[in-house]
């Protein structure tokens, strides 16, 4: 059975490690506070729950919260839209398929080494082994050697150890499979070494890369080597006093020592509030949010930004501040969140303090519109739905959101339309930039008129007949080019199906399937119901051809349309579907 996850979609390609989704967001707030890119340029032109299959534990929690940041750059790859400098970054991507061993270093100010790594990377890219070494906050380590997982947590002078396939630590995915759209800033030096710098518009991050051996080997202060670990790095010891737990299949009986029982049972009450809290504040219920977000804090660092927006729809923005203050942590902090802070601030009657923080964010901001990536983490501090897959956003909804953003900060309302092609918006774009290189003049402007946002209005509907009759009479070719989300596209597909418009939902799959990009589950489905749509439409040959290209996927992945009483395992369901042509089936939900 190929397995599915469905994290949003940004995260799910940019970040091919296989943990929880609340321990990959903890490490994507981490990797954003520590590489927040310099603000004084321009680019050039240019739907269920995730599972959470490990990382559970307070364990996993405290090794997570340094170092995903050094992993994330050796994942290098899908090399368009570059200039042709004498270093292309395809000499990166070629030398990173090499790479069997990465040292990972991180140093506080006084240089002085705070966390240290080593990772063995199999023929394939991916991680085979492990080893961590962390002094700060606490004195934590771990290693694995492929078939065991160890946790020492030196201050309980303990050791826990599960089988690999219960507790992992995986900094590495496919090499190959993660800066989008790098762009070379020329050669520079790096504390007195030369280098190439490369900026990543996804993170707003900037690395170095060696000139001769084309291998990264700097982010921010954290360093980067390749060569072979010492003998025995990857082996489990024992220390001597040490209480050990194994919790592995086949382990001798142990009990369970009575605060780790209380911290696992302590953490899946906090997740449970995280997911419930999350749902609340995307469905726009502040208080029940609120409540549950204050009883989830200290299980992830995403926990103070959403029970800061919680407290931001309640009207409490000194609250919202406070928390939006701890998610931002010290220094530049994070562009997301120094809007979310000048909102607040704005709110609250604080124009100086919203000022320098919308002046903190704006070159962040301004840079989304021309590479869309840019724009992906103010959305995922927008929209909760995005961590469990329930809203995908494209290029064109980060750009339109983004245009709204600019408004609300700069009181300017340069003519840009979602329907229009870049092309087209050449010339709105253009003037946000000379706005911006004339000074950028933050003027908040609460009563700014707002650009259309069709995915998020299409999302926010329910699947039933009262939601897909709204969706349906807005669906014209004009309003659609706005969508790019596949959660979006699926629910309007089925909402021209249900309202008996088979060849356009036809072609809404077929956009659905570009869209899908390298989601097998999202590709299947997409495939399913042109199907569907060719079989009502009389197109018995081409509806069996989209058939068995599921079929031949063998994929098990199970899919529920519950408004139609309908749920499958994609392969099988579309090879029974090659023999059996579909039936129409209505719409039993009210909404």
């Amino acid at each position: 059975m190929k397995r599915e996850n469905n994290v949003e979609k940004t995260i799910r390609e940019k970040l091919h490690f296989a943990a929880g989704a609340a321990w990959r967001d903890r490490l994507l707030s981490d990797l954003l506070q520590a590489q927040e890119e310099s603000r004084e340029t321009i680019p050039a032109p240019r739907e269920p729950y995730p599972r959470r299959i490990i990382m559970r534990s307070p364990i996993g929690r405290l090794a997570s919260a340094a170092a995903v940041i050094v992993a994330a750059v050796l994942l290098i790859g899908l090399w368009g839209k570059l200039s042709a400098p004498a270093y292309a970054i395809e000499q990166t991507y070629e030398a990173l398929q090499r790479v069997r061993f990465l040292h990972i270093v991180s140093r506080d100010e006084a240089g002085q080494i705070r966390d240290e790594r080593w990772i063995e990377i199999g023929d394939d890219g991916f991680q085979i082994r492990y080893r961590q070494e962390t002094s700060a906050p606490i004195k934590f380590s771990a290693i694995e050697d492929g078939q065991s997982t160890a946790a020492y947590q030196h201050d309980k002078k303990a050791v826990v150890i599960y089988d690999h396939k219960d507790q992992q630590f995986q900094w590495i995915g496919e090499l190959g499979k993660m800066f989008e759209d790098l762009r070379t800033n020329g050669k520079v030096l790096y504390k007195g070494r030369p280098a190439h710098k490369v900026w990543w518009p996804f993170m707003n991050a900037e690395c170095y890369v060696d000139p001769e051996t084309k291998l990264p080997f700097a982010v921010g202060n954290t360093e980067l080597s390749y060569e072979q670990p010492p003998a025995g790095t990857f082996e489990i010891t024992l220390p001597q006093g040490y209480a050990v737990l194994d919790k592995r299949p086949g382990a001798t009986a142990q009990s369970a020592p009575a605060w780790l029982v209380q911290e696992e049972s302590t953490l899946q009450q906090k997740v449970k509030c995280l997911d419930q809290g999350a749902h609340a504040l995307a469905r726009g219920d502040y208080e029940e949010a609120a409540k549950l977000l204050e009883q989830a804090l200290g299980c992830d660092s995403w926990v103070p930004f959403w029970l800061g927006s919680a407290y931001y729809g309640l009207g409490k923005y000194d609250l919202a501040v406070e928390n939006y203050a701890q998610h931002n942590g010290t220094g530049t902090g994070k562009s997301y969140c120094n809007y979310a802070l000048g909102l607040a601030y704005a709110q609250s009657g604080n124009m100086e303090a919203a000022k320098a923080a919308f002046q903190a964010c704006l070159p962040a901001m301004m840079k989304t519109l021309r590479t869309p990536s840019g724009g992906t983490m103010f959305e995922y501090a927008d929209n909760p739905l995005i961590r469990y897959g329930q809203y995908q956003p494209g290029d064109r909804e980060l750009v339109t959101k983004m245009v709204n953003r600019l408004r609300l900060i700069s009181g300017q309302s340069f003519t840009y339309d979602p329907n229009a092609t870049s092309e087209q918006n050449e010339g709105a774009i253009a003037a946000w930039e000379q706005w911006f290189n004339n000074g950028g003049q933050i003027k908040y402007t609460p009563d700014a008129k707002m650009l259309p946002v069709a995915a998020e209005w299409v999302i926010s509907l329910g699947w039933g007949r009262a939601s897909t009759q709204q969706i349906a009479a807005k669906c014209g070719k004009g309003w659609l080019n706005q969508v790019t989300s596949p959660m979006a596209l699926l629910k309007i597909g089925l909402a021209l199906y249900d309202a008996a418009r088979y060849e356009e939902a036809l072609a809404v799959f077929g956009k659905l399937q570009t869209a899908a990009g390298d989601s097998e589950r999202a590709q299947a489905t997409a495939l399913i119901w042109q199907g569907h749509m060719l079989d009502l439409l009389g197109r018995r040959d081409e509806a069996v051809a989209r058939y068995q290209r599921v079929a031949d996927m063998r994929l098990d992945a199970y899919k529920e349309h519950s408004q139609y009483g309908l749920s499958y395992n994609c392969s099988p369901y579309a090879q029974e579907k090659t023999r059996t042509p579909f039936t129409r089936l209505e719409n039993l939900a009210e909404n």
